[in-house]
């Protein structure tokens, strides 16, 4: 659990966002390019220049395919 809580971004295919939902977190890791999911911001708030949330809980994992 990283425990994220904020997400940087005034980008627009964020703005659905505002409706509630949740942001999920991922990254992509060498060597063999799995897909990281490292967070979920539950109910996120805009304030401007950031989504904010309570702390992730989420426990960091990755696919097994």
């Amino acid at each position: 659990m990283l425990g994220f809580k904020q997400y940087l971004s005034t980008h627009a295919a964020l703005e659905p966002l505002r409706g509630g939902g949740s942001l999920f977190l991922v990254t992509v890791r060498p060597p063999d390019e799995r897909l990281w999911l490292i967070g979920e911001l539950v109910g996120p708030k805009h304030d401007g220049k950031a989504w904010n949330s309570k702390a992730s809980t989420l426990a960091c994992g990755t696919s097994r395919r």
